[in-house]
């Protein structure tokens, strides 16, 4: 499964270049996770970096299952299966 293009770009206008990660257990207590994102940093292990993730496991690959995702973030959804 892979999101297109232009899924993706939608995704990162909503997310307003802030992580959409709401999982408590992350690094963030309450609510959404406030580190900001950069869009020429997609997949890269640098400040700012990010991943357009499925927030479903085999729900299709439109914007209502993508949320764009900081590196940290992604790696912790990565490591609990989903």
């Amino acid at each position: 499964m892979a999101f297109s293009d232009d899924t993706i770009i939608e995704a990162w206008a909503r997310c307003g270049g802030r992580c959409e990660c709401q999982i408590t257990t992350h690094d963030h207590s309450a609510g959404r996770c406030p580190r900001k994102v950069n869009i020429g940093s997609r997949g890269r292990g640098v400040d700012g970096a990010w991943e357009a993730h499925h927030t479903k496991v085999n729900s299709g690959d439109g914007l209502d299952n993508c949320e764009i995702l900081c590196w940290s973030c992604h790696k912790k959804t990565q490591s609990i299966g989903g």
